[in-house]
């Protein structure tokens, strides 16, 4: 049987597990940031999407950067967004309140309270 969500999501300019699993741990660089509009299930609602844009990245899609990732990337590159653009990071498939999603490898990274708790479901990233 196939995930409703890999044919639903298929053709969305957004990055989703299925588009990378397989593939991980998948070495990234960024190439820039944007604003995309998206729809939030959890709200129920159309909003703004800030998302990651990559160098040669075969499917051209973004990452939509929610809190937890974007921790990571700070544990990484630093909290100023304009200093994350060219600098490399590594996408994992992780599973996050019994879902799979994309995580950001960042090893000791300490997250804040609100983030939700994941594990890498790929294996260990490549050094």
């Amino acid at each position: 049987m196939s995930d409703w969500r890999k044919e639903v999501k298929h053709d969305s300019q957004f990055l989703f597990y299925f588009d990378i699993e397989g593939h991980t741990p998948l070495k990234l660089v960024i190439d820039g940031y944007e604003s995309a509009d998206a729809y939030c299930p959890g709200k129920g609602e159309k909003g703004m999407l800030w998302c990651l844009k990559f160098k040669g990245s075969k499917t051209g899609k973004m990452l939509g950067v929610n809190v937890t990732n974007g921790n990571l990337i700070e544990h990484l590159h630093g909290s100023e967004k304009e200093g994350w653009i060219g600098k490399e990071i590594t996408l994992r498939v992780a599973e996050c309140k019994g879902q799979k999603c994309i995580r950001i490898d960042a090893p000791g990274a300490k997250l804040p309270s609100q983030c939700p708790r994941f594990k890498y479901l790929d294996g260990k990233a490549k050094q």
